[in-house]
């Protein structure tokens, strides 16, 4: 009750700040206290509410909270009030996200949503592995391909060169949404060997090597969200608890993964993947200020989406985004389909839609203006309701369970991307388990 009571009164306090420092130390006391409140209780110190909440801070606030300047040239000096309502927006849409989280974790009695118990039978566990299998088999050749064709396509012509590449390659185009499937097939793979840790083990240690490498082509974020999300999984349903030493491992790792990632962007631009190139990178990014400030420089740009968003939109879209996005299910959209519909980054003017990723906080204010404070809150309880129903994943719940798992890494990428990367995943695994087990 606390927590929900602490997010509110901050809501309501950044609604009354009318300086950046003031909402800066706002912000930052945001920040420490949900930490605090999804930590207590949690014995793994891991649930999928944490790690979206800190996802959703680095991507929109970390260069607000912790840098000078906030690094926003094209507007920074025109439009500072601008760049304060954006703040203002995403503090409160943090503030009503958590409060609706912890509205229904104290509906469940404070269950540990770090830890989750398989109440399954051995049969029901290896139906959900050879279904798994059988996924995983299905979209191999297809996810191998894309992902070998991104990186000759990085090396060849740079990062930029990825994105015509469905127009260059036939195959890559028909192939990707069947790729797509390849990654969740894993998940559910990994979490079907959870009485075997030692498997599953060594299929997270494979996937996220395998992860790591396909980054070299640039693309990032898809690699380091699905990295993210397999560990979140392992950490819940194969640990049967964290030692000191293994979480001090997971922190290092992270930070070192951290500091590298500016350096792949750097990179990408370029094209050619070497040594040397990696070396003249690093130099580049000592130069910015080191690896720290060039990640949250990095990360933290997302913001610019929610400022342009803000800034861009006058007639509001309610919700046609998200019912647009529905359309996803099939491989291949129609012709007619408005891409702001999807992409609400394309109703921007020509000039502001370079390399500019989406924002789940401004894709719900190009649908609802400042009513995006209250969808944040309702997000809150679908993410808590998410976290509870994988504390225990029985058979009455099996289908509920897959499709909470697969979910998880578009929840995570949802942050600095579109509402439509949940629809393909989310929609086809959970059906092709419904057709095989209710044939049980």
């Amino acid at each position: 009750m606390l927590a929900i009571i602490a997010n509110i009164a901050l809501a309501v306090v950044c609604l009354f700040v009318s300086d950046i420092e003031g909402l800066r130390v706002v912000s930052i006391i945001q920040l420490v206290l949900n930490t605090y409140y999804y930590l207590k209780g949690n014995k793994k110190f891991v649930s999928v509410g944490l790690v979206f909440f800190w996802l959703l801070f680095l991507f929109h606030s970390s260069r607000f909270a912790f840098l000078e300047g906030y690094g926003f040239s094209r507007i920074n000096n025109n439009n500072k009030v601008l760049i304060l309502l954006s703040y203002k927006l995403v503090t409160c849409c943090f503030s009503t996200l958590c409060a609706g989280y912890f509205i229904t974790r104290s509906k469940k009695n404070n269950l540990d949503v770090s830890d989750s118990s398989v109440d399954l039978s051995d049969k029901d566990l290896l139906l959900l592995r050879r279904v798994s299998t059988y996924i995983f088999i299905f979209s191999l050749i297809p996810f191998l391909y894309v992902d070998i064709t991104r990186l000759q396509y990085t090396m060849a012509f740079g990062y930029g060169g990825l994105y015509s590449l469905g127009e260059r390659d036939v195959l890559f185009k028909y192939f990707s949404p069947i790729s797509h499937l390849f990654r969740p097939a894993v998940i559910l793979l990994m979490v079907s060997y959870c009485r075997t840790p030692k498997v599953a083990t060594r299929i997270l240690v494979w996937f996220c090597v395998y992860s790591l490498v396909t980054m070299l082509s640039g693309a990032r974020i898809t690699a380091l969200v699905y990295i993210l999300s397999i560990v979140v999984i392992y950490v819940r349903f194969v640990l049967a608890r964290i030692k000191k030493s293994q979480f001090v491992m997971i922190i290092v790792v992270s930070i070192l993964l951290f500091s590298f990632l500016p350096v792949l962007s750097s990179m990408r631009r370029e094209g050619v993947i070497s040594r040397a190139d990696y070396e003249e990178a690093a130099d580049v990014v000592e130069e910015a200020g080191g690896g720290f400030k060039s990640a949250i420089m990095e990360f933290g740009g997302t913001q610019i989406s929610v400022i342009y968003s803000m800034m861009f939109t006058s007639d509001f879209n309610y919700g046609r985004t998200y019912l647009a996005s529905l359309w996803c299910i099939s491989p291949k959209l129609p012709s007619y389909l408005d891409k702001t519909n999807l992409t609400y980054t394309n109703s921007f003017p020509i000039d502001y839609q370079q390399s500019l990723g989406g924002s789940c906080i401004g894709e719900a204010y190009y649908n609802f203006g400042w009513l995006a404070i209250l969808f944040f809150f309702i997000v809150g309880l679908l993410v808590g309701r998410l976290d509870h129903i994988l504390c225990c994943v029985n058979r009455s719940n099996l289908i509920t369970s897959i499709f909470c798992l697969v979910l998880i890494p578009g929840l995570f990428t949802w942050v600095r991307d579109f509402f439509m990367i949940f629809v393909f995943t989310g929609f086809w695994i959970p059906l092709i388990f419904r057709l095989v087990i209710g044939k049980r």
